[in-house]
């Protein structure tokens, strides 16, 4: 069945072929999930009888957990698929509180997995979400995350898994002083495609929104970037930027990019930006100059571009990544 996803809020000319998605997909039939765990946090478990999300899936049913946080310390969600899996994880972060929340997905078959993140940040809170896609290497993933913000909040996505990345990211900065930035790293290689759609909205004084994206394409790989960064009136003296790097290793992948800066305010800062291209070759010049071989020397240049996103893992889970990186490269 073709489905039409992942639909730009703002349109270009439909000759770029950019502005929808159009994907044939046979999802299967979605039955009861129960390989997760939870640590670090009490948290409601339940099913619901609907699922919709931006990418524009609607589905009978999902898997859905409530989390509030009402004390820091870290939060560790996995989930182990096996056929299919829809789910809806609803977090609320209180007051004052500062917090890191790891959502790892990880597959030993191909599977289709669909999900929803909704965040809610309170006042002066700060937190870190580290959402990590290593679902196998023929899988489908659709991810979409949506935040309301009156404190910080810092969202990785480190997308590693399936052939077929869809993700959409939607932010609401709705605090004074508030902040949202959104990291994402991946890597497509053979015939596969990335989708993304992401949003922020900066609407009160001195708020922040920052979009970064560091991706590499191989073979014939296919990928979309839609990014808006949104002053809305009343964000007086915000500051909003998105900057897409892709590195591409092939002469045949195909990248497109449309990012949109929107101001409806006076008083702001701005910026936006694409860098798109092969590795340097000075660089690799000089490091293979130096002992380093040339496969050596290209998983240390994209690993150093991805530490937009790796940074805030443990040690563990960094490694983990970059030994994933180095099998993809």
């Amino acid at each position: 069945m073709e489905y039409i996803l992942n639909k730009s809020k703002v349109r270009t000319t439909e000759h770029a072929k950019i502005n929808d998605l159009h994907l044939d997909l046979d999802i299967p039939k979605i039955t009861n999930f129960s390989n997760f765990n939870v640590s670090g946090i009490d948290y409601k478990e339940y099913d619901s009888n609907e699922f919709e999300s931006r990418i524009g899936l609607i589905l009978p049913k999902s898997h859905n957990l409530d989390i509030d946080v009402t004390k820091d310390g870290d939060i560790s969600i996995s989930y182990d698929i096996d056929n299919i899996l829809v789910d809806n994880i609803n977090i609320n972060v209180a007051k004052n509180i500062n917090t890191n929340i790891t959502i790892k997905y990880t597959s030993t078959k191909d599977i289709y997995h669909i999900s929803k993140l909704n965040l809610n940040i309170d006042t002066s809170s700060k937190v870190i979400v580290n959402y990590v896609n290593l679902i196998s290497r023929n899988s489908k993933s659709f991810i979409a995350i949506e935040s309301n913000v009156l404190g910080n909040l810092e969202v990785n996505l480190i997308d590693m898994g399936g052939n077929t990345k869809v993700n959409n990211y939607y932010s609401n900065i709705v605090g004074e002083q508030a902040k949202s930035t959104l990291n994402n790293i991946y890597i497509a290689k053979d015939n596969d495609v990335v989708d993304m759609n992401y949003y922020v909205g900066l609407t009160n004084r001195n708020d922040e929104g920052y979009i970064n994206v560091s991706g590499v394409l191989d073979d014939n790989a296919h990928k979309n970037f839609k990014g808006i960064i949104d002053f809305i009136k009343g964000s007086s003296k915000s500051i909003g930027k998105e900057l897409e790097k892709v590195t591409l290793l092939s002469d045949t992948s195909i990248t497109k990019s449309l990012p949109v800066l929107l101001c409806h305010e006076e008083d702001v800062e701005g910026a936006h930006g694409v860098s798109t291209g092969k590795i340097d070759n000075d660089k690799l010049f000089y490091m293979m100059s130096r002992g380093i071989t040339y496969k050596e020397a290209l998983i240390l240049i994209i690993k150093s571009d991805f530490d937009i996103a790796l940074n805030k893992l443990t040690d563990k889970e960094k490694e983990e990544i970059e030994n994933i990186i180095e099998e993809r490269i």
